[in-house]
């Protein structure tokens, strides 16, 4: 048997000029990098400055996390001093955050209920009217 349940996935539409945004921030804060700096830190796989704001924001704008935990998440992968991590949280909240369209998705998923398995037994012999008996 197969039922049709609908999954529902809030999906968030960023501003289109988001990365400039990024930048701008970035800039203020002190943590602009170079095409060089950033080719670099990819060349070390390390994830460079807008990479890391950027999935921050995701992850706000997802609910893996809470907008209060985005100072510490922005000191702790930033290394920025507390007072700029939360000042930059308002300014990406205010910039980004709050001008984000929210959408709900619904995407259908389909369950594949079992059915109950019933053992057959075999059926106990019968005479077979239309064969000799072989005794």
């Amino acid at each position: 048997m197969k039922i049709t349940n609908f999954s529902q996935k809030q999906i968030s539409v960023f501003p289109e000029n988001t990365i400039l945004i990024i930048t701008e921030l970035l800039k203020r804060y002190g943590l602009k990098e170079t095409p060089k700096d950033v080719f670099e830190k990819i060349h070390k796989e390390e994830e460079p400055f807008g990479t890391t704001v950027a999935k921050s924001v995701k992850e706000i704008a997802e609910g893996k996390a809470q907008i209060k935990d985005l100072p510490n998440l922005l000191q702790k992968r930033l290394n920025l001093p507390v007072e700029k991590a939360k000042q930059m949280t308002i300014d990406i909240k205010k910039e980004i955050l709050d001008l984000a369209k929210k959408f709900e998705e619904k995407t259908p998923v389909s369950i594949t209920q079992k059915q109950e398995k019933v053992e057959e037994k075999p059926s106990p012999l019968k005479k077979d009217i239309y064969r000799e008996p072989t005794e």
